[in-house]
């Protein structure tokens, strides 16, 4: 049997539309290896409401006889990777691109490769929204979608749907300075929104903005959805000369922007769209923030540098550099992690066992709470996770066990209501990854393992 550990994902959540691959719509209630099919190995996963997206990496190697100190060694030599998608859950607006599907043409409960995919050669990232997906290239210089585009979403002007793979109009992206294409860095999804940030600074966003989440300023625009990719123009009154946007999360009908400064250690996080859970983190005396708007959370000396933003539905979360983690919003579901289904309408700090925190992800009302110390400690909240709420914390921790091998993986992608368990190779492991794989190892040779140590009882 080939490796898993980078050859299968694991899977957790809600199944009713076959959105874990499993083949089957039956929800799993702790994690469920999913393999791949020889020869291919798990690069990225993004997650859409009820839809999964597996980038694959189809290995291929050959053997070349080379002359090596008088010595003829045949020594195998990696050839370049060819990239495919694959995808599982619903077809309803062609997000998988599966037209025709023999499941009643909505439901692919098995892991089914993309079609024409693997035309999209050096594919760099993917993408999911609600109902769409986005692939961008390995340059920066395409961006593909397939999906639904009722409100723009996915930039194609005139389309309502798009059952395959198709090429996004980039024109708009220019290079205020030199007139030459605006390469794309990062693309961002969020519920019905797609933003790119591109070499030059600039974001461009396309999609709903019925909340403003956009953070358009021009009063023309500020209420109706985008078709196209349009520049965010106000940005340039906003940011200083020393700063740039590094990154933006969307939830249903709000928005995060996180801008980096280049010369200090502060980082500003702007906020707009709907508040009327707290989503925005500014209050309860605000329901609608109509452009971006700074926020605070806690103070420069407790927050300085921040990690990565992360919106759910109706809630969001701030990680910082330290490892510190900040949630606000709606809390109907223990999302936030606190013991109580009260929502909170400023970032508040929650506490991980003591533990620092290297990544976050968020569904529609659950989260995702990776350890620092070992990647593969991680930690659930909210909807799927069945904590008492009379508890202090709703957290649990996740556990990835004998029945699957002891898989090692780092990494964890949110959708609506399943989230995807899997290794990526470009993320490191943590601080203790080591002693993890060295356990791992040991399982293989038939030992128990044994829980790694950490500072905290769990």
């Amino acid at each position: 049997m080939h490796n898993t550990i980078n050859h299968a994902i694991l899977v957790h959540g809600n199944n009713q539309l076959g959105q874990l691959g499993t083949g089957d719509f039956t929800k799993r209630e702790i994690p469920t290896k999913v393999e791949l099919a020889p020869g291919y190995s798990v690069r990225k996963v993004a997650c859409g409401f009820a839809h999964t997206i597996v980038m694959v990496a189809e290995e291929k190697c050959c053997y070349s006889h080379r002359h090596h100190h008088q010595s003829d060694l045949n020594q195998a030599i990696e050839q370049p990777c060819s990239f495919a998608l694959m995808g599982c859950g619903t077809n309803c607006c062609s997000q998988l691109a599966q037209p025709g599907s023999a499941f009643n043409d909505t439901e692919i409960p098995h892991l089914s490769p993309i079609q024409n995919s693997k035309c999209l050669q050096e594919m760099r990232s993917i993408h999911c929204g609600c109902n769409f997906t986005m692939i961008c290239s390995k340059d920066g210089k395409s961006l593909h979608a397939m999906g639904d585009n009722a409100n723009g979403q996915i930039g194609l002007r005139n389309w309502l749907e798009v059952s395959m793979p198709n090429s996004v109009p980039l024109k708009s992206l220019r290079n205020n300075l030199t007139n030459e294409f605006d390469t794309i860095l990062k693309v961002f999804c969020g519920y019905d929104h797609t933003s790119v940030l591109c070499e030059s600074g600039s974001v461009y966003s396309t999609g709903k903005n019925n909340f403003r989440e956009l953070g358009f300023s021009n009063s023309a625009i500020q209420n109706d959805s985008q078709y196209t990719l349009t520049r965010v123009a106000c940005l340039d009154t906003i940011l200083q000369p020393t700063e740039r946007v590094e990154m933006i999360a969307y939830g249903e009908n709000h928005s995060l922007l996180l801008i980096r400064n280049g010369e200090s250690n502060t980082d500003r996080l702007l906020a707009c769209g709907d508040n009327k859970y707290g989503a925005c983190g500014l209050g309860t005396s605000v329901h609608l923030v109509p452009s971006f708007t700074q926020v605070d959370i806690g103070n420069q000396q407790t927050v300085q540098q921040i990690s990565k933003i992360a919106c759910g539905e109706f809630h969001s979360a701030v990680l910082t550099e330290r490892g510190d983690v900040w949630v606000t919003g709606r809390n109907s579901e223990g999302q936030l992690s606190f013991g109580n289904l009260d929502h909170r309408y400023r970032f508040t700090k929650i506490d991980v066992f003591g533990l620092a925190i290297s990544d976050i992800s968020l569904g529609n009302s659950h989260s995702i709470f990776i350890s620092a110390l070992n990647r593969q400690l991680m930690f659930g909240t909210g909807g799927g996770f069945d904590h008492p709420i009379s508890q202090k914390s709703r957290l649990q921790r996740i556990e990835f066990g004998k029945e699957n091998n002891y898989m090692l993986v780092n990494s964890a992608a949110c959708g609506g209501l399943h989230t995807v368990f899997y290794r990526d190779q470009d993320v490191e492991d943590g601080i203790s990854s080591q002693l993890m794989k060295r356990k791992v190892l040991s399982c293989s040779k038939g030992n128990l393992l044994v829980d790694i140590a950490i500072h905290a009882t769990i």
